[in-house]
């Protein structure tokens, strides 16, 4: 299972977890309607930050620019795994 099975779902796997990760780090109206006040989402804190009279707009800027970075990271993490898996076959 290890030897066949693993390497040949293991890139599909990959997949699927960064399309469902990439669009719900994005996602600022689900967490509040389905979530309420209980559950604060890195969205909902971003959002918090840039409306309001109270916000905080460097606050907010920092927070996206990390959440964009960690967000490349694991996508050029993935590119790169894929160009060795690649590079392994052929």
């Amino acid at each position: 299972m290890r030897r066949v099975l693993l390497p040949a779902v293991k890139p599909g796997a990959i997949a699927g977890c960064i399309l469902v990760f990439v669009p719900s780090m994005g996602s600022f109206l689900a967490p509040d309607l389905l979530g309420g006040a209980k559950n604060f989402m890195i969205g909902s804190l971003i959002e918090e930050q840039f409306k309001g009279n109270a916000g905080n707009w460097p606050f907010g800027a920092a927070a996206s620019m990390i959440l964009l970075t960690m967000v490349l990271i694991l996508l050029m993490l993935f590119a790169r795994q894929q160009a060795k898996a690649e590079k392994a076959e052929g």
